[in-house]
This record gives structure tokens, sequence and C-alpha cells, in this order.
């Protein structure tokens, strides 16, 4: 099945280059909670967040995961998914504001020689 209307999303936020050997990760947003609640992942990786609840969410951020310097960005997520690629490495906690649900991403450089 072909993505293209993912690009279009506005809130589609990638570095300008995909890094080689990246990894696509999936979080599902439930009314309770986000699945997994914590994400250990590499710099370059994808991380979609898709929303399984009837109501709409956000991923407030503490940190920016994308690199791109923003200050504690905010992403609703409603029925279409989120998708970032995460910069790191670094450790970034978000949470909805609107259900008070938690997550974290925490990125880690790549291991020495790897």
């Amino acid at each position: 099945m072909a993505r293209s209307g993912i690009a279009a999303l506005p809130l589609l936020w990638l570095l300008a280059a995909a890094t080689a050997g990246a990894a696509d990760w999936t979080v599902d947003v439930y009314a309770d909670g986000f699945s997994p609640a914590t994400l250990t992942l590499a710099p370059g990786d994808r991380v979609t967040w898709v929303n399984r609840s009837p109501v709409p969410h956000e991923m407030a951020f503490t940190g920016d995961p994308t690199g791109a310097g923003r200050t504690n960005p905010r992403w609703p997520l409603g029925t279409e998914p989120v998708v970032l690629r995460v910069a790191g490495p670094g450790r970034f906690p978000y949470r909805c504001n609107w259900h008070g649900i938690y997550g974290v991403l925490d990125v880690r450089p790549p291991a020495p020689g790897g």
C-alpha cells in the first residue's frame, strides 16, 4: 500500500536525508497510555504515533527530538498519524496534556565500532 498521503502531512518532521540503516517504530496511543511508553532508538530512526482511541491527543515534548531547535514542541494527534525522524541523542519525555499520559523517547548514540 502506498504511503504517499503521509508525506503530505504538515505534521511530518524529517531530517533532510534519511540515515542508512534507520529503523521505523510505531507508538500506539490509547485513552490510558502510550504503547510502548518508553522507546529506545537511534538517531535517524523514525517514529509513527497512531491514535487507537476515539479522542484526539497531543504529544508535548520536553526538548526537540527532531533536532529542529524548537522549544518544547507539540504535535496534535487526531485521526492521521504523526511521524517524526529523531535526531538525538538525548532523552525526550513527552505527554498528552489533555489526558495526562506520558511517554519517553530515549535516543542513544550508536555503539562504538558499530
